[in-house]
């Protein structure tokens, strides 16, 4: 005769609870696997477009040109730069040189512009700037994330020092979601330059 040995509600019971701790676990982990990459990669976008607007500046910075009367950067205000470059723009919208130096009057000039408008919290761009605030072409915005803050002085703003000559950004911090008045490291990073940030311009004496 045999014997068939079946499983009491007990084990039944226990099974089950092992069963529903793998699950939980394996959910949990997944879950935070998922939280933790969304948050690297909103710290990587911040990142990246600090160092692209950084770099962008620079680039254009070294490409300046002018003298003690026509002046290679002109700080217009604090949120206002323009940079002056003996280059121009060719059917493709690509730069080449003039190879004037010594005509400043058919030089190129570039602008940004710090909060333009009710667009507080971006960063634009104007390749060909025949006047402050006038762009020929069209803007192009760097970004959008910008911090801002009431204060002058702890505020993102352009300045020249005229001793050396070289082109200064200050305060310059960006935010993943600057409309978000809660920044924290995990759903709200924020990423700061070390300011302020000087930008040297090898023209910029040429006389």
């Amino acid at each position: 005769m045999y014997s068939h040995k079946s499983l009491t509600l007990i084990e039944l019971l226990i099974s089950l609870t092992l069963f529903a701790i793998i699950i939980l676990g394996v959910t949990a982990f997944n879950m935070g696997s998922r939280f933790f990459l969304e948050s690297t990669d909103r710290k990587v976008k911040v990142l990246n477009e600090l160092t692209f607007i950084l770099s962008h500046i620079d680039k254009n910075v070294l490409l300046s040109l002018g003298d003690i009367n026509n002046p290679a950067v002109d700080v217009v205000s604090p949120t206002t730069v323009r940079i002056r470059q003996d280059i121009f723009y060719d059917s493709g919208g690509y730069p080449q040189p003039l190879d004037t130096p010594q005509d400043p009057s058919d030089d190129n000039w570039v602008e940004y512009d710090i909060g333009p408008g009710a667009d507080t919290t971006a960063l634009d761009f104007c390749p060909n700037s025949p006047s402050t605030g006038n762009c020929s072409v069209s803007w192009v915005r760097l970004t959008n994330r910008l911090v801002r803050d009431a204060n002058p002085v702890d505020d993102v703003y352009f300045s020249q020092n005229f001793t050396d000559g070289l082109l200064r950004l200050n305060n310059l911090i960006l935010v993943y979601d600057p409309s978000d008045p809660n920044r924290d490291a995990v759903t709200n990073p924020a990423v700061r330059a070390h300011t302020p940030v000087a930008f040297n311009s090898f023209g910029h004496s040429m006389q």
